[in-house]
């Protein structure tokens, strides 16, 4: 079936029907990025050059790997079979698949959330014979994860720090009796397989001749070697280096500079989306850093001047933003609430823009990183899900016994951070207290309850699992039902594939009001866009971040002078950047003088509209 490229701008097409070798395109904000990335899978495949068992897509997000296996039906029809998968999900797929190397015989129970993993780290700190309260529990998990994002084993660790060797070995060996790995063990046991396991690899690279990869800018060390491990020669990875703004998950832009030494390089250059003013003013917020030299154009149509608003304080500066967006839907600037976005740098920054929403009666909703599991009820129900797969996870044992229809705290509390006793073992179990057992044989009812619904569809078992869990399924807790919505688009049917889509999902949930003003951190926001666009709290403490500044020095500098450049680059029309000039304590005693962002000086004075507040 013959694909039409006609739509695309001649440096897209380039990219799109290139020869097949390393290829990195630099894609700006606004240049077709997911559009060049769909196409060039859909050209191959047309082509014939590439067939969809060989060919895999690594996205950062599923919301991404959902839209390009949707663009893809759409350019070549229904029955088009192509991986596209996050990171984590092609990593979790191999390690079931080919696990063996590591004890793994079956589909890995994921620990997700923080609750799951700090009860494994007490479980192995006990084994160690030592006292968890005598440990940085949070911090031993933050030194684990690094070491394993750096691809480092215990015994990579031995000579200079044996006592994280030892933890990281107690650690795997609860993991591992338990069924379990976290996310950071997904990509180190899917590098080992790729580097030490040639007969595993050799099947996962069929599976990745062509790669094509997305948000390659956003990659850590240990995912860029695992690319190189895969599809070395394959390669068609899609980035932007000034878009890089997730160095606390390990992305540093100079990984994507080396990787632009193996490959050709093809810049998209022209912006469909920003007016050439916005453009111009967000590349010199960037400018001296990599790649911030290169040509980007603008196709746009010019737009308003860039709005700078200084605010008396954070509640003034938020009723202006509220004031502003009633006038843009009045004059018909906007047509609707949601086609205005307000982005800021720290999640508490919501507040005064909330009160100042609710009391302009303007419709919003607050959108972020959610994580699934951090809900009780969320924690409860998906709990009764992981046992009908796993009954032997003794965090998820524990969670069980905890909701409402089996309430046992003290059993709980002495499998979470005691012995881990696992389901099987604790119904035999012959010392049992009488309230314990009825708790115990209620639960067991409720797992094979749910193993019937085997070929249940996903929001069917939710429904199900939240009813054993305490809860109205008609009637759900808003988290639920906000899950519950999104397991009616789920594929799959049982307790073990609905298992896998939350754990993947499980960043991807969003509340509120779907059409009012999006409110957003920039971090939530990057590869989205809107007509208008504000960007509050640009104050010498909050853009950059001081926290942040302190920590990392001109590194971290230059991270947030990238974050700026994409909050700047969501707009499609009108960009406001606000600031305020103080700030009051907590208990309303005492207001502190703020300085503006000293980024706001980087901005050529004739793109922008100075205002200020009385």
């Amino acid at each position: 079936m013959p694909l039409n490229l006609s739509v695309l701008h001649p440096r897209q097409r380039e990219a799109v029907t290139a020869p097949d070798q390393r290829l990195l395109v630099l894609a700006g904000p606004g240049a077709g990025k997911t559009l060049v990335l769909a196409c060039r899978a859909g050209w191959l495949l047309a082509e014939g050059q590439a067939h969809p068992a060989h060919t895999t897509a690594l996205t950062f997000t599923q919301k991404a790997a959902r839209e390009l296996r949707a663009r893809l039906r759409l350019m070549l029809g229904e029955d088009t079979a192509l991986m596209a998968a996050t990171f984590h999900a092609f990593a979790l797929r191999q390690i079931a698949g080919h696990g063996e190397p590591f004890g793994i015989r079956r589909r890995p129970l994921v620990y997700a959330s923080d609750l799951e993993r700090r009860g494994a780290l007490m479980r192995a700190i006990r084994e160690m014979g030592e006292d968890p309260a005598a440990w940085d529990l949070d911090g031993a998990l933050a030194t684990i994860s690094l070491a394993r994002r750096r691809l480092l084993r215990p015994r990579d660790l031995e000579r200079d720090d044996p006592r994280l060797a030892r933890l990281m070995r107690a650690y795997q060996a609860v993991m591992r009796r338990a069924g379990a790995i976290d996310f950071d063990a997904m990509l180190l046991l899917l590098y080992l397989l790729l580097s030490e396991h040639p007969r595993a690899a050799e099947a996962i690279r069929e599976e990745a001749r062509h790669l094509l990869l997305d948000e390659a800018q956003d990659l850590e060390e240990a995912q860029w070697a695992i690319v190189w491990r895969l599809s070395p020669d394959g390669l068609f990875a899609v980035g932007d280096p000034l878009q890089s703004i997730y160095a606390w998950r390990g992305a540093d832009p100079s990984l994507l500079e080396a990787a632009a030494a193996r490959c050709r390089v093809i810049d998209l250059g022209v912006s469909f989306r920003c007016p050439p003013g916005v453009l111009a003013a967000a590349r010199e917020v960037v400018k001296g850093l990599p790649f911030a030299d290169r040509e980007q154009p603008s196709a746009a149509p010019e737009g308003p001047p860039i709005v700078v608003y200084h605010a008396r304080d954070p509640e003034e500066e938020a009723a202006f933003v509220a004031r502003e967006i009633r006038r843009l839907l009045k004059e018909g600037a906007i047509a609707s609430p949601a086609d205005a976005a307000v982005l800021f740098r720290a999640n508490h920054q919501a507040r005064e823009l909330e009160a100042a929403f609710a009391q302009a009666r303007l419709p919003y909703q607050v959108r972020g990183d959610y994580d699934l599991f951090s809900a009780r009820e969320v924690r409860e129900a998906v709990a009764l899900l992981a046992l009908t797969v796993h009954p032997d996870d003794p965090q998820a044992l524990a969670t069980a016994l905890s909701a409402r229809p089996y309430r046992c705290d003290d059993l709980a509390r002495r499998i979470r951070y005691g012995d881990g006793a696992a389901l099987p073992e604790l119904a035999a179990a012959p010392d049992l207290p009488p309230s314990a057992r009825g708790a115990v044989s209620s639960l067991l009812r409720a797992i094979d309850e749910l193993r019937r619904l085997e070929d249940a569809p996903a929001e069917a078992v939710l429904r199900e699992a939240a009813r054993l869990a305490g809860y109205d399924p008609a009637r759900p807790p808003a988290t639920l039902g906000a899950i519950m919505r999104l397991a009616r688009n789920m594929p799959g049917a049982g307790p073990q594939a609905l298992l896998e889509e939350l754990w993947l999902l499980r960043e991807e949930l969003e509340r509120g009001d779907e059409e009012g003003v999006s409110l957003l951190t920039i971090h939530a926001a990057k590869g989205l866009e809107w007509d208008a666009v504000f960007v509050v709290g640009l104050a010498a403490d909050l853009l950059p971040h001081r926290r942040s500044l302190e920590e990392k020095g001109e590194e971290a500098l230059a991270e947030e002078r990238r974050l700026l450049y994409v909050a700047m680059t969501r707009t499609r029309e009108r960009l406001y950047l606000t600031t305020h000039r103080y700030r009051t304590s907590q208990d309303g005693t005492k207001a502190t003088a703020v300085a503006p962002s000293p980024f706001l000086k980087l901005l050529p004075a004739e793109l922008v509209e100075v205002r200020r507040s009385i």
